[in-house]
């Protein structure tokens, strides 16, 4: 039994979301494609609250439209409201898409929270982009390795 497979979530964005220049904001995840052991919270905070304390590996992306040539596009895992890690990419001219990702190892105690956060320095807002199939802008979370033995009660009939 994969107990990684028990606490394991993925949600995206399906509409586009405003972001205010040289601020970090809060991507909202509205949708899940699943949510082992329910623990995403896709309605109030689109946040991924871990249940046991271990290490979740952690992976986001953000897709920008709207841009505004050669400026920086970044998105950020935030960990209890503080910055864990973030990437940033410089788009050139293209003012179309630029996607921009991370993926952490981060070791978490159970009730920590994991949000995806995204900031630009393009100098004016800019929108993240979201779509039906949730390709562009989400945040995959998954417990790796419990730091002590989860207990499974199995039920044999």
């Amino acid at each position: 039994l994969n107990v990684s497979n028990l606490y394991s979530a993925r949600a995206y964005k399906t509409a586009n979301q405003s972001v205010a220049t040289d601020s970090f904001i809060k991507i909202t995840l509205p949708n899940e494609t699943f949510d082992h052991g329910n623990n995403f919270d896709s309605t109030t905070n689109s946040r991924y609250v871990c249940p046991v304390a271990g290490t979740y590996l952690v992976k986001v992306q953000v897709t920008y439209t709207s841009l505004i040539a050669n400026k920086r596009y970044y998105c950020c895992i935030y960990r209890n409201n503080v910055a864990v890690t973030y990437l940033a990419n410089q788009n050139g001219s293209d003012t179309n898409f630029i996607s921009v990702g991370t993926t952490e190892m981060i070791s978490c105690a159970a009730n920590d929270y994991i949000e995806l956060f995204a900031l630009t320095s393009a100098g004016a807002s800019t929108n993240v982009y979201g779509e039906a199939t949730g390709g562009y802008t989400y945040m995959n979370v998954q417990l790796i390795a419990p730091t002590t033995p989860v207990a499974i009660t199995v039920n044999v009939t």
